[in-house]
């Protein structure tokens, strides 16, 4: 299969309008006519994901997070995202990410799926599309309420997540969630606007945590890694499926903080 036959089935599956305009996603590195016979997905470009890649002999790298944000002065084995970017040209590796589309098409909903919710509305509008609103994060009630407190513990043991942050009454019942996997920093009135009483994403800072209390929300921050882990999986299994002739490996990482 060459390169430009895989990533159209990939941008049918997920396609790029559905970014936001400050994103980067798709073809990052790498020629449109590679042969491809192994695909590595990931979460990150991380120097370990690409030592892997280089090891493993793979000729596509699928992750969530592009490994390309900021404009790039030069290409050099100094340090960081260029120093990555020459070992994935060098070796032929050709690198994809689904960034924001993804969030949009997919990520919300598999993850409350996962938890045992079914998706309502996004959490955001990012556009419409034949009347239906599509965006970032989804809104879920819950069959029956529980306590946040217990609600945190079904997000631990859901992700296999060994810590969270909860801002608020642990006590709390709650019967609505708005949930934005990744950074939910500075969406806590579009939170808080859906009517939620929990909202669970990640990145909260010290200030936005006080600020959506004071808004009736409780907060879980899972981490940016804890619930968006989960496109691995997802984007593996979707691959071996629509690509068999092709090797999948999937690269899991893990949260690159710990807790003490």
């Amino acid at each position: 299969m060459k390169c430009s036959e895989l990533t159209e089935i990939l941008e049918d599956y997920v396609p790029a309008r559905y970014a936001m305009e400050w994103d980067n996603v798709g073809l990052l590195t790498g020629r449109r006519d590679r042969k491809i016979h192994k695909i590595m997905v990931a979460l990150d470009a991380d120097n370990g994901v690409v030592e892997e890649a280089v090891r493993q002999k793979v000729e596509f790298l699928l992750t969530h997070h592009p490994l390309i944000f900021s404009p790039q002065k030069s290409i050099t084995d100094e340090s960081g995202t260029q120093k990555k970017l020459l070992k994935l040209i060098e070796n032929g590796i050709n690198c994809f990410a689904m960034h924001t589309n993804f969030d949009v098409v997919h990520m919300g909903r598999i993850v409350c799926e996962a938890l045992g919710l079914k998706s309502l509305a996004p959490a955001e509008t990012t556009c419409t599309e034949d009347g239906i609103p599509k965006g970032i994060g989804t809104v879920s009630e819950l069959e029956c309420s529980m306590t946040a407190g217990d609600f945190a513990e079904l997000v631990k043991n859901t992700f296999d997540i060994e810590h969270v942050l909860l801002f608020g009454d642990e006590r709390k019942e709650i019967h609505k969630v708005a949930v934005v996997p990744g950074s939910g920093r500075h969406m806590e009135q579009q939170a808080a606007g859906t009517g939620a009483d929990l909202f669970l994403t990640g990145d909260i800072g010290h200030h936005e945590g006080l600020d959506a209390m004071e808004l009736g929300l409780t907060v879980i921050d899972a981490g940016h890694h804890g619930l968006e882990k989960i496109f691995v999986d997802f984007m593996g299994k979707f691959l071996e499926q629509k690509v068999p002739e092709c090797e999948i490996i999937l690269s899991h990482t893990k949260c690159p903080f710990g807790v003490k």
